[in-house]
């Protein structure tokens, strides 16, 4: 009798613990839930009315005017979306550096419950985007300078954007603009996009209907796996295969590269043939003569992007189809 007491009086603070670990679950799953209320049925739907606030704090952190004409929202299931019409992002002299007549955006419930703001799934409808190539390597895109970059493997916007989940763009546009080779202005239409990063798993696709005299019906896909606790945009652990097609291509004043120039190694396939390449486009082997889908392979583990450049010709009428698998950079 004695014993059976004393492991009774043993077992209470056992079942008080449990009783307060249930009860504090319980309290936080009805919290998340009176929130999740809150949020659907009072600040969502009003969401608009904050739009001056929302248009100054997407201004200050990216360091250029923002504009939006309306702001819609609503649930795709449970999950948050906001639609912003005529979103605007002027450029430093005030010019339109990026527009979006539409962008749907639905937010992952999982990471809101984390406290992080990552998308579930993004769709831009027509939207209108500046790019110059600019002097030493480089680049202005939407009115931001982009260098050529470290090669360590650090690039936090490509982070950003590889973290989203879906991005979808439809009958997108470009202006490109020269202002470093002379090459002019041009105007690429009719862009669509897929990209899709699930875990370690990524895949893009690109697909152009018409840009004037640069590339006619064009695409691109890329598919890879990055190594386990990597960077996304670490290129150099990479492992996955990337092919494109053309119906007619100016690769050289698409992308200032110019076959035999420094750093040049191989030849992409040309004319219904294909080829294999190394990351980034280095060191391509051509396939054979008149074969669709040549064969071949080769890796570049030690070339910079900037050195390592595949050396695409212009194609005029005939089709290009080059090929390239690349392991680890």
């Amino acid at each position: 009798m004695l014993a059976f007491t004393q492991v009774e009086n043993g077992a209470r603070p056992a079942i008080k613990l449990g009783r307060l670990v249930l009860g504090g679950v319980v309290g936080l799953y009805f919290l998340l839930a009176a929130g999740y209320l809150v949020l659907r049925w009072a600040v969502w739907p009003n969401l608009d009315l904050w739009r001056p606030t929302i248009e100054a704090r997407l201004g200050e952190l990216a360091g250029r005017p923002v504009s939006l004409a309306r702001i819609e929202t609503g649930f795709d299931g449970l999950r948050p979306m906001v639609v912003l019409h005529d979103l605007v992002l002027a450029a430093p002299d005030g010019a339109e550096a990026a527009a979006a007549p539409r962008a749907r955006l639905v937010f992952s419930l999982r990471y809101l419950a984390g406290g992080r703001l990552l998308l579930d799934r993004l769709e831009l409808q027509e939207p209108r985007l500046l790019v110059e190539r600019r002097a030493g390597g480089r680049w202005r895109v939407a009115g931001f300078d982009i260098g050529p970059g470290a090669d360590d493997g650090r690039h936090p916007e490509l982070d950003r954007l590889m973290a989203q989940r879906h991005i979808r763009v439809s009958g997108g546009s470009l202006r490109l603009v020269d202002a470093a080779g002379g090459g002019g202005e041009h105007r690429l239409t009719g862009i669509d996009v897929e990209l899709d990063n699930l875990g370690r798993h990524h895949r893009a696709v690109l697909r152009l209907a018409d840009g004037g005299a640069l590339a006619r019906r064009s695409s691109l896909t890329v598919e890879f796996d990055r190594q386990p606790f990597s960077r996304p945009s670490d290129w150099r652990q990479w492992t996955g295969e990337l092919y494109a097609e053309a119906d007619a291509l100016a690769a050289g004043r698409l992308l200032g590269w110019r076959p035999g120039a420094a750093g040049a190694s191989g030849t992409a396939g040309t004319a219904g043939t294909a080829g294999t390449a190394g990351a980034a486009g280095a060191a391509a082997v051509p396939g054979s003569s008149g074969t669709p889908g040549g064969s071949g392979e080769t890796r570049a583990r030690d070339a910079r992007p900037d050195e390592a450049r595949l050396a695409l010709p212009d194609v005029g009428e005939a089709d290009a189809r080059p090929w390239a698998r690349f392991q680890n950079g």
